[in-house]
């Protein structure tokens, strides 16, 4: 059984334990400086969810002119399959919230069945398709943007 859970906005010292866990569950991921650039600006925001003290998922997020953009979310592999997706996915959604958004965007892997039907239990659609968007095993993969009106 998973502790409650807990969310704060991640800082500078969580950014080894962030990437840490993008590098073990994306395809293609990102570069620890793309996680501090987030710190630097206003129009983003960040969140860890943590399971007593250990980092166990992120999220990080922009919000601008009335949009937020989900641009990274992950679960660490060991937590998988606990609803801490859905954890994210409504602390995410109240944050968009607080902030006024209109609408809530997010691309996610065309492959990636298990993301899109959570995503569309909180009410996401397909917006859009970015072909070929991602880089893939067998080559490329379409990108899906999906949209979440307030």
């Amino acid at each position: 059984m998973t502790p409650d859970p807990s969310f704060r906005h991640y800082n500078a010292s969580d950014i080894d334990q962030i990437a840490a866990i993008e590098e073990r569950v994306q395809v293609t991921p990102w570069p620890r400086s793309m996680f501090i650039e987030p710190l630097e600006y206003h129009r983003y925001f960040g969140f860890v969810l943590e399971c007593e003290t250990e980092i166990v998922g992120f999220y990080i997020a922009e919000f601008i002119a009335g949009e937020a953009t989900l641009h990274n979310v992950a679960v660490k592999p060991a937590f998988q399959g606990r609803g801490l997706g859905k954890h994210l996915l409504q602390h995410l959604i109240e944050q968009c919230r607080d902030r006024k958004a209109e609408q809530l965007f997010l691309e996610v892997r065309e492959s990636n069945t298990t993301a899109r039907g959570l995503y569309e239990s909180f009410g996401f659609e397909q917006v859009g398709l970015r072909k070929d968007y991602y880089r893939a095993a067998w080559g490329k993969e379409n990108g899906l943007v999906l949209a979440k009106a307030f």
